[in-house]
């Protein structure tokens, strides 16, 4: 017989397949590569169309992407809302990593003049 996985387990893999997949993407934002924060924004959205509920750690992961791609004037203060408000959305409280990001995002924004991608 095949191994069995439960549903739980398949969730977890899953969600931990997507958490990669978006550090991925924050390294790329971090070293300037253009489009990184809207790959990681696709990444989400299939991720939920899959089933998988993105945990704190996947939404922070996700702002990390926001900030490094905000250092390079490749996003801005409509991404990292645009987070939050998935955030709010999924009932998911921002923790302290959250707010660092998010301040790092904002000032990038200060600095490229305000403006979003």
């Amino acid at each position: 017989g095949g191994v069995n996985v439960s549903t739980a387990d398949h969730s977890i893999f899953g969600i931990v397949m997507y958490n990669a997949r978006l550090h991925v993407c924050a390294r790329a934002a971090a070293e300037g590569h253009k489009g990184s924060a809207a790959e990681a924004e696709e990444l989400l959205d299939e991720m939920e169309d899959r089933g998988f509920r993105p945990t704190l750690f996947t939404l922070n992961k996700m702002l990390e992407v926001v900030e490094g791609a905000s250092a390079y004037g490749a996003a801005g203060l409509r991404e990292a809302e645009a987070v939050l408000v998935r955030m709010q959305r999924l009932g998911v409280r921002p923790d302290r990593e959250s707010c660092l990001r998010l301040l790092g995002a904002t000032a990038w924004a200060a600095y490229h003049g305000g403006g979003a991608a």
